[in-house]
């Protein structure tokens, strides 16, 4: 008898186990498979703008700067628009498609809340005052585009820093993250509209530009300093993947298991307001990946962070750098802001998703 029941667990341990190695590799699969959409819609990008130029061309172009002891023959000008304009336009789209998506998936994972995104807390508003600010004082002839984007962070982070010392007076709850979020937001889009009442039409004007978003005019130093903030974030929150898993089943579950859900929602939300702040603050607003990436990543690859942190990262990449194209190609040779192609493209998956989720009774 009891030969035969330590059969029978030992036979269901071995099906779990079959089963969890099936779904690794099935996700593994998914991975891939996005990697290599990006590796497509990356190539595709090369090749869309106010001059349209072949993939040949395109790959001519791009290794002629590599290797430029072989003698490849392009021309000149395509050089220069693929390494000068293009390619730091498809660069600054990866990184910050990536940033957005983990940030995204960070912040809904600490909050158990599938609406909430680093803007949520004030990162988007407090950056925009920062700009509005440093614009219309006239301090970009002073340090050019850089003290602007270092006017924006700064006040970024002040926001995000904020929001945490308010929710700390209530332990750090989601709820309380939420709220001293949307209180932060408000704050700070209150003293921009007040900046903007102020302001000449010129001044207003730039202001709107850079609030729109924008991902042309980025220098290669730029995207350094983007891209060292993702590589921090992303390691930062996918140690936490496994606390993250945890904490998707409740507070006293995750306690329970030994998560320090504080200190865990601590680094979290630093590491996505980090790689947000730094995003922004060089590209303008960029809404609705960080809130879209998510969800798509969920129905495609599930709740598991030691894979939706990763597969997050690609399906944000994908998602800013098809609306970047989309914006070349609508209107060319006009360029639509990229943060307004992000609203237009964002709001059908949205609602898509929405619908979808309420049939499923979630």
């Amino acid at each position: 008898m009891l030969n035969n029941k330590a059969a029978a667990i030992d036979a269901q341990i071995k099906d779990l186990v079959k089963k969890q190695k099936n779904s690794c590799a099935k996700k593994s699969w998914w991975l891939l498979g996005g990697f290599f959409i990006l590796l497509i819609l990356t190539v595709f990008s090369l090749t869309v703008g106010a001059a349209d130029i072949s993939i040949a061309d395109s790959f001519k172009a791009f290794f002629a700067k590599i290797l430029p002891f072989i003698n490849i023959d392009i021309d000149p000008i395509y050089v220069d628009i693929i390494w000068d304009m293009r390619m730091p336009r498809i660069a600054t789209a990866l990184i910050c498609g990536c940033a957005f998506g983990i940030a995204g998936t960070a912040m809904q994972g600490v909050t158990r809340n599938p609406l909430v995104e680093p803007y949520t807390i004030g990162v988007s508003a407090a950056a925009g005052f920062g700009a509005s600010l440093a614009l219309i004082l006239g301090l970009s002839m002073v340090g050019g585009n850089f003290i602007i984007s270092l006017v924006a962070f700064s006040f970024a982070m002040l926001a995000v820093g904020g929001v945490y010392l308010i929710a700390k007076m209530k332990n750090l709850s989601p709820e309380s993250l939420v709220l001293s979020g949307v209180a932060v937001t408000y704050l700070f889009s209150a003293a921009t509209s007040f900046l903007h009442y102020g302001a000449t039409e010129q001044q207003l004007t730039e202001v709107v530009h850079w609030l729109f978003g924008s991902l042309s005019g980025i220098s290669w130093v730029n995207i350094t300093l983007i891209l060292a903030a993702f590589i921090l974030a992303f390691i930062i929150i996918f140690s936490q993947a496994w606390n993250l898993n945890a904490l998707a089943g409740g507070e006293d579950t995750a306690s329970s298991l030994g998560v320090k859900t504080s200190r865990t929602r601590f680094l979290c939300m630093g590491a996505s307001a980090l790689t947000t702040a730094v995003a922004i603050s060089f590209t303008g607003i960029i809404g609705f990946i960080g809130l879209l990436a998510p969800h798509i990543s969920r129905m495609i690859i599930g709740q598991d962070h030691r894979f939706l942190v990763p597969f997050s990262c690609i399906v944000g990449a994908v998602l800013l750098l098809a609306s970047d194209a989309i914006g070349r190609i609508i209107l060319a040779p006009i360029e639509i802001p990229v943060g307004i192609m992000t609203a237009f493209v964002g709001v059908p998956f949205f609602i898509y998703i929405m619908i979808r989720n309420r049939k499923r009774g979630l």
